[in-house]
């Protein structure tokens, strides 16, 4: 809550000075500012699966800090199921640690580029899709393309793919 201000009266007041909240429902905000994202897929060279990587920026050239990113609709809304808990944004639950606000989300090196990225980390990929994938009836030829159309549905459901 902002600090109460005094009123000024030109009329030279003989009682204490009224005391006026400043009011908050007419403070302007700002809209939300727009923002350039970077979506490319790399190899993991340690896992061998596909790997998410972004950058976001503002419209300036400087980065997004996690906080905008994780609030922006680069990633669906917090819909996780507890079957698949790897989709929510909700911190986690380590007795060791800090929360993360977004466990799976990195940051490093882009592979190719060598800039500065963010990444969705690929360490459960390959157990995620297998999961998924469990069951089906899987062709003879053509298994991998089964399997990256199933790596993007997994993280389409995480992060927003649309142009």
């Amino acid at each position: 809550m902002n600090a109460p201000r005094v009123a000024d009266d030109d009329e030279g007041c003989e009682s204490e000075p009224e005391v006026q909240e400043e009011d908050t429902a007419t403070l302007s905000v700002a809209p939300p500012a727009s923002c350039t994202v970077t979506l490319s897929v790399c190899l993991s060279a340690t896992f061998r699966v596909p790997v998410l990587y972004f950058t976001a920026h503002h419209l300036n050239g400087s980065p997004l800090p996690l906080g905008d990113i994780l609030s922006s609709s680069i990633f669906h809304a917090r819909s996780a199921t507890p079957a698949y808990p790897f989709t929510t944004l909700e911190p986690a639950n380590d007795d060791d640690d800090e929360p993360r606000p977004a466990p799976f989300l990195s940051q490093g090196d882009h592979p190719t580029l060598g800039t500065p990225a963010w990444f969705l980390h690929p360490c459960e990929t390959e157990a995620i899709v297998k999961e998924v994938l469990e069951g089906r009836e899987s062709p003879d030829d053509g298994w991998e393309r089964e399997w990256l159309e199933t790596w993007f549905m997994v993280v389409g459901s995480v992060v927003d793919l649309r142009e």
